[in-house]
């Protein structure tokens, strides 16, 4: 695979984490870091062997906090705040290492549709303002179609259908997946 005309096989570790970013659905239980704690692991790919965050990894975690709305949150722990705001820590954490590329998997699991939309916003403006490139999977195929840009459905292990967004509508997906257009509009 390719990344900025790069093998990614050839970056070492370090190169890769500052390109790209990676925030997965499972759950991670950092015993007694505080929300400010989990973000900073984003600076990590920047400091030396210690960790030690200089005043600018500082500054970034900071703004990184503010960009998801999660400022407040900095001097909890992780483990007793609820899920939409684990979710935007762990947003915050990927945006923290000022990656290239976030890819994400299902961001919006847990989430109640308020926060849902927070967070798809807060995606949408990083795609927009910082020019960052965002993968994610989600099942929720409404939210794909007002989200994204483009749109692949996986069926089995391949591609089942692609397309950019205003061309891609959801009975095509349903199409795909079934076969069959009785099928499609009893699942509408």
């Amino acid at each position: 695979m390719i990344l900025d005309g790069a093998s990614l096989e050839k970056m070492t570790e370090r190169e890769l984490a500052r390109k790209m970013s990676v925030m997965m659905t499972e759950r991670i239980r950092p015993d007694l870091m505080t929300c400010r704690d989990v973000v900073s692991a984003g600076r990590y790919p920047y400091t030396g062997r210690l960790g030690i965050l200089s005043p600018e990894d500082e500054k970034k975690v900071d703004e990184a906090l503010m960009l998801v709305h999660a400022g407040k949150l900095a001097g909890r722990l992780f483990s007793e705040i609820s899920d939409g705001q684990r979710q935007r820590i762990l947003l915050a954490r990927a945006i923290c290492q000022e990656p290239e590329v976030i890819v994400l998997d299902e961001p919006t699991s847990f989430l109640d549709v308020r926060h849902k939309l927070e967070l798809l916003a807060i995606l949408k403006e990083l795609v927009r303002e910082r020019q960052v490139a965002v993968l994610m999977s989600l099942h929720e195929l409404e939210l794909a179609q007002k989200i994204s840009d483009y749109i692949v459905c996986v069926r089995e292990h391949a591609i089942g259908a692609a397309g950019r967004r205003r061309r891609f509508l959801i009975p095509a997906i349903f199409l795909s997946f079934t076969g069959s257009p009785e099928e499609a509009t009893k699942r509408l």
